[in-house]
């Protein structure tokens, strides 16, 4: 099962609401938002719209969930046609059967639905009776949706009543506000016992209770909801359920999701990109010249580190695809608050590297997190940049001489370029086989690269020094003083294993 998704007000309009209930905390003005990229939000779009063509029941909480997403962010009018008439086709398999009643785990289903038709404002297909169900669902005393107190169901039901303009949602809410646990969390059950509390849940709540967040009983609850929500931020940017992998200790494209888009939307759009900037991180993009078996999934969202590691070696297969789905569909909403990368790809790259050395490369501009290629020759490398935004490589460089491409790049960006590599040589040189007292010794060298530096050495001192005529020659002079005997001259280009040893006589 997915977790659900909601409509959320318009930012002006929930900063105002929020404001008005006296929490400046929870939404800054406008003006402070961060200029956002659409681009990764688009190819989401993109890579559902393929994979929502042909909808079937199984699908349909994750067509809900992306729908959803689309309305409250003016994704395109089109993309909720299409969705509608997909879901109009398997609705009735999707929702459960009347009788038996359904129980928490497929009542669900009956609030998702309806809060989807309310909020496009579509008619659902007669057969379904989907919006006469949804009512006898909710407790007309209590406010309380379906047969167990669950705050996913109760939260997909508050959004529901307020769009369907329900006189029973001040009850539905009331019962939602009631299940917040002190520390401002809801959990998977109301029990806020230790282990339950639940991001997803939290957020899912935030998302049907800002419309409200002016009103009295509404606001503090939901500045205390973002405050904890705030508190669950992982190291890397991300968010993760407590059931996610072992014991919550990564994060996952669903939790990133769903917490990036309820905290965006209450204002709190730094730290929603950061979630955003690491759904970007774990989203299918091809990098050219560097392929990899997500190339033909651009768009789609991984559900966590290994799985988008997996996908590049085994693609995304039927084994995996409903959790790519479930992913993708549920990071949208986060996506649309990914903010603009501004900084350009850099990676510093020499006139001239020593074959078979290994070498230090830094790769720059990266977000953090973000996936590079880096390749020297043929060799490739992912590296993921740091904190600052950096990546380091230590690559071993090929022991040939020759010219080589050392390249980083992004799905967005690419940098380096081509440079020679001089491998190992004995330096060919001329000098004469004897010079007279206080006379000059020529030496003439050869075979070496254009432009390579070059340094001539007499018995162990410097006496000459620059670099390489384009037709890989160099000449010196120097005098050789009065001390008779035999004298050594060592010829040292580029690099210390570019050389070359030869003696002469003085007298």
């Amino acid at each position: 099962m997915s977790s659900p998704s909601f409509k959320r007000a318009g930012a002006a309009a929930v900063g105002a609401a929020i404001l008005a209930a006296g929490l400046t905390a929870v939404a800054p003005a406008p003006a402070a938002h961060a200029a956002t990229d659409p681009g990764p939000a688009a190819d989401a779009a993109g890579w559902l719209a393929d994979e929502f063509a042909t909808l079937t029941s199984d699908e349909a909480g994750e067509a809900i969930d992306y729908g959803l997403a689309v309305a409250a962010t003016d994704g395109p009018a089109e993309v909720l046609t299409s969705l509608t008439n997909g879901l109009n086709g398997v609705l009735a398999d999707f929702l459960p059967p009347a009788d038996p009643a359904p129980s928490q785990w497929t009542a669900i289903n009956v609030a998702m639905a309806a809060d989807y038709y309310a909020t496009v404002d579509a008619i659902p297909p007669a057969e379904t009776d989907l919006f006469n169900r949804f009512a006898g669902m909710v407790d007309d005393t209590t406010g309380q949706f379906g047969p167990s107190a669950w705050p996913y169901s109760q939260a997909y039901a508050v959004n529901a009543l307020r769009n369907r303009n329900s006189a029973e949602l001040e009850e539905a809410r009331d019962f939602l506000l009631e299940a917040q646990c002190e520390n401002g969390a809801w959990g998977f059950d109301t029990s806020c016992a230790a282990g339950t509390l639940d991001i997803d849940g939290t957020a899912l709540a935030v998302l049907a209770l800002l419309p409200d967040a002016e009103l009295a009983a509404v606001g503090p609850a939901v500045e205390s909801a973002i405050a904890w929500m705030k508190t669950q931020q992982r190291a890397d940017g991300g968010f993760g359920n407590w059931g996610v992998n072992t014991g919550g200790t990564t994060s996952s494209g669903p939790s990133s999701g769903l917490a990036g888009w309820a905290l965006g939307a209450a204002g709190e759009t730094a730290i929603a990109g950061e979630a955003a900037v690491w759904i970007r991180n774990h989203q299918a993009a091809a990098v050219t010249g560097c392929a990899t078996l997500l190339d033909a999934e651009s768009g789609a969202v991984a559900f966590d580190g290994d799985g988008y590691d997996e996908g590049t070696t085994e693609g995304i297969g039927d084994a995996v695809r409903g959790s790519w789905l479930n992913s993708t569909a549920q990071a949208y909403g986060a996506l649309t608050f990914l903010p603009e990368h501004t900084d350009h790809l850099g990676l510093g790259v020499p006139l001239y590297l020593d074959g078979g050395s290994t070498h230090r490369f830094v790769v720059s501009g990266l977000r953090e997190g973000e996936r590079a290629c880096f390749k020297i020759g043929k060799k490739r490398t992912w590296v993921r940049g740091n904190a600052h935004g950096k990546a380091t490589v230590n690559a071993q460089v090929p022991d040939r001489t020759g010219f080589i491409g050392v390249t980083a790049a992004t799905a967005d960006d690419g940098a380096g370029g081509e440079t020679a590599v001089l491998a190992a040589k004995r330096v060919p040189f001329d000098l004469k086989d004897r010079v007279r007292r206080g006379g000059k010794q020529v030496v003439e060298v050869r075979g070496l690269h254009s432009g390579e530096r070059v340094v001539v050495r007499y018995d162990g001192a410097k006496v000459a020094g620059g670099k390489a005529a384009t037709d890989g020659t160099f000449r010196a002079s120097f005098p050789v003083g009065r001390k008779a005997g035999a004298h050594k001259v060592k010829v040292v280009g580029q690099f210390a294993d570019r050389t070359a040893t030869q003696s002469f006589l003085v007298g």
